[in-house]
């Protein structure tokens, strides 16, 4: 059985990080990295990206919450359906 709260916490903390890595990546690479990224999608399409500290800490609030959201129903799930 998973702890639901410290599941969703562990997938929270998860997702939150994986998008802080993101943002510094556009913010130290700037459009360079970003057309390099959407280049190995093969989109031909043009992409300009404004990062600021509002945007970037909206985003990480975002994906925490979100993170929480997939780990708690990952975790429900698993235990439903694991009963016996």
């Amino acid at each position: 059985m998973f702890n639901l709260k410290k599941t969703a916490l562990v997938f929270g903390v998860l997702f939150a990080a994986s998008y802080l890595l993101w943002a510094l990546a556009l913010l130290v690479g700037g459009q360079g990295f970003l057309d390099f990224v959407i280049g190995l999608h093969l989109l031909g399409i043009t992409v300009t990206s404004q990062v600021t500290l509002g945007k970037a800490v909206i985003g990480l609030i975002y994906h925490f919450v979100m993170g929480l959201v997939f780990g708690f129903v990952l975790a429900w799930l698993w235990n439903k359906l694991g009963e016996e």
